[in-house]
C-alpha cells in the first residue's frame, strides 16, 4: 500500500508541480542538444550523477531524510523495501537536483525516461538472493552487493554506495567519509539504519528516579560490589 500511494502520489503531483519547472528551465535552456547515441549516454550518466547528489543529500540533509526514512525503515532487504517509499517525495524537491540538466538543454521527457529506467534498474538490486557479481560489474555498477551495504548499519558502512546505477564510478569520484570500509562488500543483510536510530532515540529517553523511597517502602538493598578477577587468577 505504501509502494500504491507513493506511485501515485508521484506521478500526479510529478505532472503538477515538477514538470511546470523542467519545462520553463528548458525554454531557457543554454544549449539545443539533439537526441542522438552520444548525448543519450551523456545523458544517462549525468542523471546517474544528479541521483547520487539527490541521494547523498537524503542521508546528509534532514529535511530530505525526512522523507528517505521510510525507505529504510524495513527489517528486511528485498523487493519489497524498493517500493517502501514515503508518499510526500514529490513535496520535499528533491526532483530539483535534475533541473540543472533541463536548463543545460536536454529534454525534460527524456531526463524523465532515463530516472524511470534508473529506478527500474534499482528496484532488482534490493534483494538478498544475489551474492557478488564478477569484479567488472562490481566496479563498474551499483548491485545487490553494493546496496545491501548501503542499507547496513555497520558503523564503517552508513552513509556510503549512493549511486544509482554506476555506483562505484560516482561514489570514487567523490569523497567517502573516513570511517568508510576498504572492501564494498558485504553478505550480510543487517537491520537497517532506522532500528539503530530508533534504539539510540530511546535510550535518550530520561527516566524517572524518585529521589527517596515512599513512606513506609522498604528501601532497595545496594548489590555487594563484585570483586575483579584477572584472567588466570585462582
Amino acid at each position: 500500500m505504501l509502494g500504491a500511494g507513493y506511485q501515485t502520489t508521484e506521478l500526479l503531483f510529478a505532472g503538477l508541480i515538477a514538470f511546470p519547472v523542467h519545462a520553463l528551465a528548458y525554454q531557457h535552456r543554454l544549449f539545443d542538444i539533439p537526441l542522438t547515441l552520444t548525448s543519450a549516454l551523456a545523458l544517462w550518466v549525468l542523471t546517474d550523477l544528479c541521483f547520487y547528489w539527490m541521494h547523498r543529500s537524503s542521508h546528509r540533509v534532514r529535511w530530505f531524510w525526512a522523507a528517505h526514512v521510510t525507505h529504510h525503515s524495513s527489517e528486511r532487504m528485498n523487493f519489497s523495501t524498493a517500493m517502501r517509499q514515503n508518499a510526500t517525495n514529490i513535496f520535499n524537491g528533491g526532483w530539483l537536483f535534475y533541473v540543472p540538466l533541463s536548463l543545460l538543454g536536454f529534454n525534460p521527457v527524456w531526463i524523465g525516461v532515463c530516472y524511470a529506467l534508473s529506478l527500474v534498474y534499482q528496484f532488482f538490486i534490493h534483494t538478498t538472493l544475489v551474492g557478488k557479481l564478477h569484479p567488472v560489474i562490481e566496479y563498474l555498477f551499483n548491485t545487490p552487493n553494493h546496496h545491501r551495504v548501503h542499507h547496513a548499519r555497520n558503523p564503517g558502512y552508513i552513509d556510503t554506495n549512493y549511486g544509482g546505477v554506476l555506483s562505484s564510478l560516482i561514489d570514487y569520484s567523490a569523497p567517502l567519509p573516513a570511517n568508510a570500509p576498504t572492501s564494498r562488500s558485504s553478505t550480510a543483510s543487517p537491520p537497517v539504519l532506522q532500528q539503530q536510530f530508533a534504539g539510540e532515540l530511546v535510550a535518550r529517553i530520561p527516566r524517572h528516579r524518585p529521589r527517596h523511597a515512599p513512606t513506609g517502602a522498604a528501601r532497595p538493598t545496594p548489590a555487594a560490589p563484585v570483586a575483579a578477577t584477572r584472567v588466570g587468577a585462582t
